[in-house]
C-alpha cells in the first residue's frame, strides 16, 4: 500500500514493509491461489551479518504449466536515527494520544533504495515443479546514510499466468549491535533515595520522576530482608532510561577497585516495561556477592 500519514496528502512510494508487513491480502485469491513459497519474507540483517544472497523457492500447485514473471517493487526507506549524535529513534507518533504520525517521521522517508536483483526473472512450471530464485542485495552505494541506520525493505513480485504474489524483504542499514541504549545525556538517568512506596508511586506516573541524590549520601540499611524490617527504609534505587527497545538489562555495583561487589537489576524486559519513559530496577539493600544482604 502507498504510505499514508492520515491526511489527504498522497506520497509517490510504497509504505515500508517494515510498517505494513506484507500489504492486503486478498482471502478469495489466496483461497484460489496455486502457487506456494517456502518463505513468508527475506531477511537480509544488519551490516554486522550482512546476508547479500538469499533464495527462496517458487513451487506451481495447479495441474497446468504456468510461467512466472519476478521483480522488485522498492518502498520507501526510513530513516531511524536524524545522523547527528541523538541516540534516540524517531518516534512514528510524537506522543501515544496523537493520531497523526511525528512530522519527523514524515521527513525521515526518503527514495534511496537498496539494489536488488532477481534471478531468474522469468520461468515456467509445470503441474508439480518448483524453482529456486535467488535475490541479491546491494547497499553500499547508500553507506552515507549509516548515522542514521537506514531501513531498507520492498517486494518482490511474483506475476504467474493465474496468481500474483508479493513477497516482503528487509535489510537494516547500520550494524545494531553499535547502536545505544542509553542516553548518556538523558537527564533522567541518576540514582535517587526512595522507600518501596515512593518508588511505587512513581512508576505509575511517568511524568513523576524523583530528583537525583545528593553527594556523599549515607543510607542505613536494615540487616533483615523481611518485609516488616523494610517498611519505610529510604533505599538506593536506579532511575534509568531507554533511548531504545531493548530485550534484556543488567545493572552491577562495583567496589571502588573496579570490581563487581552485587547485581541490581538482572532481567528480561517486558513489552510493557520498555514503553515506560521511566523504568525501574530493583532496589539495592547492601547485600555483596555470597553475603546476602548488610
Amino acid at each position: 500500500m502507498p504510505f499514508n500519514d492520515g491526511t489527504n496528502r498522497t506520497y509517490p512510494f510504497l509504505a515500508p514493509a517494515w510498517q505494513q508487513g506484507g500489504g492486503l491480502v486478498s482471502a478469495f485469491d489466496a483461497f484460489q491461489c496455486q502457487t506456494m513459497l517456502d518463505t513468508e519474507a527475506l531477511a537480509f540483517n544488519d551490516t554486522a551479518h550482512f546476508e547479500p544472497e538469499l533464495s527462496f523457492t517458487v513451487r506451481n500447485l495447479g495441474n497446468a504449466p504456468s510461467s512466472y514473471q519476478l521483480s522488485n517493487i522498492p518502498a520507501a526507506t526510513i530513516l531511524s536515527y536524524r545522523g547527528d549524535g541523538n541516540p534516540n529513534p524517531i518516534k512514528f507518533f510524537p506522543n501515544e494520544s496523537w493520531p497523526l504520525p511525528n512530522p519527523d517521521f514524515t521527513y525521515s522517508l526518503t527514495p534511496d533504495f537498496a539494489s536488488i536483483s532477481v534471478s531468474p526473472h522469468a520461468f515456467t512450471l509445470g503441474p508439480g515443479g518448483s524453482q529456486t530464485v535467488s535475490v541479491r542485495a546491494d547497499i553500499s552505494a547508500l553507506a552515507h546514510l549509516t548515522p542514521t541506520c537506514p531501513l531498507f525493505s520492498g517486494y518482490i513480485a511474483i506475476n504467474s499466468t493465474r496468481d500474483r504474489l508479493t513477497l516482503p524483504w528487509g535489510a537494516i542499514g547500520c550494524s545494531l549491535s553499535s547502536l545505544p541504549v542509553l542516553d548518556p545525556h538523558e537527564p533522567l538517568i541518576h540514582l535517587v533515595a526512595a522507600t518501596n512506596e515512593t518508588e511505587y508511586n512513581a512508576s505509575l506516573r511517568s511524568t513523576y520522576p524523583l530528583p537525583r541524590i545528593e553527594p556523599d549520601r549515607v543510607f542505613v540499611l536494615p540487616r533483615s530482608n523481611a518485609s516488616d524490617a523494610r517498611l519505610n527504609v529510604t533505599f538506593p534505587w536506579l532511575q534509568y532510561k531507554f533511548a531504545q527497545y531493548s530485550r534484556f538489562a543488567r545493572v552491577d555495583v562495583l567496589g571502588a577497585n573496579g570490581s563487581r561487589v552485587a547485581t541490581v537489576l538482572d532481567q528480561n524486559t517486558t513489552a510493557d516495561s520498555e514503553r515506560l519513559p521511566v523504568v525501574w530496577g530493583s532496589e539495592w539493600d547492601g547485600g555483596l556477592e555470597g553475603l546476602g544482604g548488610i
